[in-house]
C-alpha cells in the first residue's frame, strides 16, 4: 500500500476543474509499460516511488518542500502576453484535433514558458523528448525496472562554457559528482527542475494516468541528481547546508493541467504529490497556469540555481565562510 500524503494546503484547484479523463488509454498499438494498469504497484512501488493523493494526511510535506510550494503558488503579476492564451493551438487542442500534442507542446513553449533562444538569457536551458539515463533512476535492483523517463519538456541549466552560469572549479566539482556532471542524458541539460509530459489523444481525450506515471520517473531520477550532490556535499564538508531536492513537473491535456511536486525525505522514498489542479477552459485557470509557470522559472534561475552553485562552491573548495559573511549565500536551513 502506498504511503499517505497530506491534503493541499497551498492552493485550491481552479475553481470547476471537472473535466479530468484519468482512464487508461487503449488502443490497437503496443501498450508502453507506463500505460499498464498496474505500473504504479509493481513497478514505482517496488523501486520506492509513490504516488500520494492531495487529500491524504501523510507523509507531511517537508517544511523546506512547503515552502518552495508556497513560492510557486504565491500571488504575482505575470506578463500581459501570458493571458493570451486562447491560441490556435489551445483552440485545436482542445478541439481533440489529430496530432496536437505538438501543437499544445509549442503552445506551452510560446505562450508559457519561454524557449531556448529566450531561456539562455536566463541561464536556463530546455531539452525536450530525449530519454533519461537509468543511472539515475533509483531501483536498480528491483525485479521490474521503471521505464526510462523520455519526459516531453525537461528545464534545467547548461553546463556550456560560453553561457558561463558555472565557474571552472564549479564544473569540475560536478565532475566529481559523477561523469555526467548531473546531466540525465546525453546531451546539454543538468540539473533539471521542471518536467512536462503532454498527453492529447481524440480518442482518450488524454489520458492523465499516463501523464502521472510518466512524470513520477522522471521527476525521481532529478531528485536522485540532487542527492548525488547533496552526498558529496557532505563528504566534503560534513553539516553543510544541503540543496533542497524539491522538484516540480506538470501533466497536462486538452482540458486540464495537474501541477506536482516531488520530493524525497529521510525515510529514502521518492513521493509525488499534486498541488494543484487549472481548468484550460477558464481564464482563471489561464491566469493561474501563467502565475505559476513565471514563478517556477523564478526560482529555477534564482534560489534553487543560487543552492547548486553554492554547494559545487564548497566541494571545489571555492566557497569560504566570507562569502557567507557578505551575504552571497541565504543562511536559511535547507532540506534535511
Amino acid at each position: 500500500m502506498a504511503p499517505q500524503a497530506p491534503s493541499s494546503q497551498y492552493a485550491p484547484d481552479s475553481a470547476e476543474a471537472s473535466r479530468d479523463p484519468g482512464t487508461t488509454a487503449t488502443s490497437s498499438r503496443k501498450q508502453r509499460l507506463v500505460e499498464q494498469t498496474n505500473y504504479r504497484d509493481k513497478y514505482l512501488e517496488e523501486s520506492d516511488i509513490f504516488f500520494v493523493l492531495p487529500e491524504d494526511a501523510k507523509p507531511a510535506l517537508p517544511e523546506w518542500a512547503a515552502q518552495d510550494c508556497e513560492k510557486i503558488l504565491g500571488a504575482r503579476s505575470p506578463p500581459e502576453r501570458l493571458f493570451e492564451v486562447n491560441s490556435r493551438g489551445l483552440q485545436s487542442m482542445q478541439r481533440g484535433d489529430a496530432g496536437t500534442e505538438v501543437e499544445t507542446l509549442d503552445w506551452l513553449k510560446r505562450h508559457l514558458f519561454p524557449e531556448n533562444d529566450n531561456i539562455m538569457e536566463l541561464g536556463l536551458r530546455l531539452q525536450g523528448g530525449m530519454p533519461f539515463k537509468r543511472t539515475y533512476l533509483p531501483g536498480g535492483y528491483a525485479p521490474n525496472p521503471v521505464s526510462e523517463p523520455v519526459p516531453d519538456l525537461a528545464y534545467g541549466y547548461t553546463l556550456q562554457k560560453r553561457h558561463r552560469l558555472f565557474t571552472g572549479t564549479q564544473m569540475i566539482a560536478s565532475e566529481a559528482m559523477d561523469p555526467s556532471q548531473g546531466q540525465p542524458g546525453n546531451y546539454d541539460l543538468c540539473f533539471p527542475f521542471l518536467i512536462i509530459e503532454c498527453k492529447v489523444d481524440a480518442a482518450t481525450k488524454g489520458c492523465l494516468k499516463v501523464e502521472e506515471n510518466q512524470c513520477l520517473g522522471a521527476s525521481a531520477a532529478c531528485v536522485s541528481i540532487i542527492n548525488r550532490l547533496n552526498s558529496l556535499l557532505e563528504l566534503k564538508r560534513e553539516g553543510a547546508e544541503k540543496v533542497r531536492n524539491t522538484i516540480f513537473s506538470i501533466a497536462v491535456n486538452q482540458d486540464v493541467v495537474r501541477l506536482y511536486v516531488s520530493w524525497m525525505g529521510n525515510d529514502d522514498i521518492y513521493y509525488m504529490k499534486r498541488i494543484c489542479l487549472i481548468d484550460l477552459w477558464l481564464e482563471s485557470g489561464r491566469r493561474d497556469l501563467a502565475r505559476y509557470a513565471e514563478n517556477i522559472m523564478d526560482w529555477g534561475k534564482g534560489a534553487r540555481f543560487e543552492d547548486i552553485q553554492r554547494a559545487l562552491d564548497i566541494i571545489s573548495d571555492e566557497a569560504s565562510d566570507s562569502l557567507f559573511k557578505k551575504g552571497v549565500y541565504s543562511s536559511r536551513t535547507l532540506a534535511p
